[in-house]
């Protein structure tokens, strides 16, 4: 089997099919290389990984009408060994290096739950996530309610119910100044 980028995808959207992200009474949508959503268009607009100043393409943009200003994107490399570069800063070739790029540009009007996927199998699947609190410069891997990193593919609610753990967005939903959070039944 070669290591092609479009098998990681397929098995992303095989994950995210059984995780019931594409349950049509969800309100959640997937969008795949573009999107439709006027901000998340215009935030990305200039966000290229080349730094060239097109419009950045991450494989799959997430939201739920429940709550649109939270926002899960993903970045796929089907070779393990470009997971994450040393320093991050290599977003072309690293699947880490590349989500973290587009949730700093998206983090600018959203919190961001930015996931890099790296592998040709899902026995061989490399997963690490990241949280954007909306308009911060800052973000942190992402963590359960034990303080361990989350490293696989979660149901939505699972990701937004550990995003609303965090300290920055909790300070948000506290404070009013964000409509972040609403329940999920």
């Amino acid at each position: 089997m070669s290591k092609n980028e479009r098998i990681t995808e397929n098995i992303v959207r095989d994950n995210l099919r059984d995780l019931d992200y594409y349950n049509p009474d969800n309100g959640i949508t997937i969008e795949e290389q573009k999107s439709e959503i006027v901000k998340v268009k215009n935030l990305l607009s200039k966000a290229s990984k080349n730094s060239k100043g097109n419009i950045g393409y991450p494989e799959f943009i997430i939201s739920n009408k429940l709550d649109p200003n939270f926002i899960i994107i993903i970045e796929c490399k089907s070779d393990i060994k470009k997971h994450e570069s040393q320093n991050y800063d290599k977003p072309v070739g690293f699947a880490v290096d590349g989500v973290i790029h587009y949730a700093k540009h998206l983090s600018k009007k959203y919190t961001v739950l930015a996931i890099a996927v790296s592998g040709y199998s899902k026995d061989n699947l490399k997963v690490s996530t990241f949280l954007f609190p909306s308009e911060q410069d800052s973000y942190r891997n992402l963590v359960n309610e034990h303080g361990l990193e989350i490293e696989m593919l979660l149901k939505f609610e699972d990701y937004y119910r550990l995003a609303s753990f965090d300290p920055e967005v909790s300070k948000k939903k506290i404070l009013g100044s964000n409509l972040f959070f609403k329940r999920i039944a």
